[in-house]
């Protein structure tokens, strides 16, 4: 009986520390994001800079990223994105679940428009890293610090990756 109690005392330990370091949130469709975006980039990071929100006094970072193609919506030249955390002097913060954007990082994101410049929908499910192996450009997804929980009923789950022809024929299909 003790052995019992305490395995499922050590599970609960790290399963509460495991959720610690993750965010929570329901896996949306890439139809959802398509739909729910402003705009839809593909295009590269060209710096990143962090601040401190004036109202909230939360750490942000302001991403600039040229656009080498606007799937959905108007842009050129480069579009401001920006993100929850980052890195000032004095104060570091990460936030899990948000998407990370590296300098010189081919990217595809779905993007909408706020106040300080545009998010990215959903935060990294919202971000595709461009692979190229040969002729195929393929998007991928780094979403190892989400927990999903449920999906929307009759739904079928985002995939985390896919060829970008195959995104682009979506995001005619559903964002125009």
């Amino acid at each position: 009986m003790r052995r019992v109690l305490f395995a499922t005392t050590l599970l609960a330990l790290v399963l509460t520390g495991l959720t610690s370091l993750c965010a929570v949130m329901v896996r949306m469709t890439l139809d959802d994001l398509v739909r729910e975006a402003d705009l839809i980039v593909r295009g590269t990071v060209l710096s990143s800079k962090s601040f401190r929100e004036e109202k909230t006094g939360k750490v942000m970072t302001t991403h600039q990223v040229r656009v080498d193609e606007a799937l959905k919506g108007k842009a050129t030249g480069q579009v401001a994105v920006v993100t929850l955390g980052g890195e000032l002097e004095t104060i570091g913060q990460i936030v899990p679940g948000e998407a990370r954007l590296d300098l010189d990082e081919e990217v595809v994101l779905c993007l909408r428009a706020g106040v300080l410049g545009y998010s990215v929908v959903a935060m990294s499910q919202g971000k595709f890293r461009v692979a190229t192996e040969g002729s195929v450009a393929t998007l991928r997804r780094d979403l190892g610090d989400i927990l999903f929980v449920g999906t929307k009923k009759g739904s079928v789950p985002a995939q985390d990756s896919i060829p970008l022809e195959t995104f682009r024929e979506l995001v005619r299909r559903v964002g125009r």
